[in-house]
């Protein structure tokens, strides 16, 4: 009888052993299933607003440089405001000084400078193609300009502008781990 009972208990310990590790390993995976749960909640939430930033980003009003490449815009620029003061083309030559950039607003935008050379301009002409480059192109500015008479010009009023400093905003794009912004 003694063995019996033996055997009993042990049978009994044995399955009280299996139901409490079963229980156990059930609690750990429930408590697993759920941190994967709402890990895959914050990532879609996560994923809704990434998308949702893109198409604000795609509404804002980009500088000059993201719409289209810099250099092929501003030579647009400076043709069309050419031919809407009436400046041959023989009368404008570009020249960009891409070594002389600075750092803008908040380390965001770079301004960079571009030489422009006109030569037997009248200065009524120089303000129209002025007026035309700078009025609906808010990224472009106006730095200087120095005027001189051609040489043998005599009474004539035409003059040579050499050069009319032109500064425009490029976006720097931010890099990893960059904390402004």
């Amino acid at each position: 009888m003694n063995t019996t009972i033996f055997r009993f208990v042990l049978v009994v310990s044995v399955i009280a052993l299996l139901l409490l590790t079963t229980a156990w390993s059930y609690r750990r995976w429930y408590s697993s299933w759920r941190q994967a749960d709402t890990a895959l909640v914050q990532l879609q939430e996560s994923i809704y607003w990434g998308m949702q930033i893109d198409q604000l980003g795609s509404k804002v009003t980009a500088p000059l440089n993201t719409r289209n490449p810099i250099e092929t815009r501003i030579d647009t620029l400076l043709h069309d405001a050419a031919e809407a003061a009436g400046l041959s083309a023989d009368q404008l030559v570009k020249s960009a000084s891409p070594d002389r950039s600075r750092l803008g607003i908040d380390n965001r935008f770079q301004i960079r400078e571009m030489n422009v050379k006109l030569e037997g301009v009248t200065l009524r002409r120089l303000v129209g193609f002025l007026h035309h480059l700078i009025k609906d192109n808010p990224d472009l500015l106006l730095e200087s300009l120095n005027l001189t008479l051609p040489k043998g010009s005599g009474t004539e009023a035409t003059w040579n502008v050499d050069p009319v400093v032109l500064s425009y905003f490029v976006e720097v794009p931010l890099r990893v781990g960059d904390a402004s912004g």
